[in-house]
């Protein structure tokens, strides 16, 4: 049988990847005039560098759901940060099967499921994303990228090599 897999997202905390008054520092900006626009681009820049990596900067709380599962599962947003609860799910109840699902190996973000809950329906509950520290690479590959679409508005939001530089030894290859 096939496996199906249902990622929903249940939750998602910000976490700010640069500071307004750093960003401003950067760029030399001492008025108040553009800070809307900079915060704007800040999120944008971020988003693009999540995109780009395949990473998740912020932290999201996510519930997988998977009908027939298979025993190793790889978990879509990384990097996983901790599980919240592993169940057994049927039509009436679930089942909290935390303690002997088997596990996770973190360095892939895959799940490896005990045999015997092979085949059934589960629900992983996890939370990916950086608690607070985001790679340094990411990080500044973030404010180049703010610095060239506010210094150059017209060329719109494209990446520009050195900071795809930044983000490439973070992406996530997807096969």
């Amino acid at each position: 049988m096939i496996m199906i897999v249902n990622h929903k997202i249940l939750n998602i905390r910000n976490i700010e990847t640069w500071p307004l008054e750093e960003v401003k520092n950067y760029l030399r900006i001492t008025s108040d005039y553009d800070d809307v626009l900079l915060i704007g681009l800040v999120e944008t820049a971020t988003n693009i560098a999540e995109s780009f990596t395949g990473l998740s900067l912020h932290n999201r709380h996510i519930l997988c759901e998977i009908k027939n599962a298979k025993p190793i599962i790889k978990l879509k947003h990384v990097p996983v940060l901790r599980l919240t609860g592993v169940r057994l799910a049927s039509k009436d109840e679930k089942e909290d099967i935390s303690d002997d699902f088997g596990f996770v190996e973190t360095s892939n973000s895959t799940l490896h499921l005990a045999s015997h809950y092979a085949g059934k329906d589960v629900e992983i509950e996890y939370e990916s994303g950086y608690e607070e520290h985001i790679p340094r690479e990411i990080q500044h590959g973030i404010l180049m990228h703010v610095a060239s679409m506010y210094e150059h508005s017209e060329d719109g939001t494209s990446i520009n090599s050195e900071i795809k530089d930044l983000y490439l030894p973070y992406r996530v290859m997807k096969i």
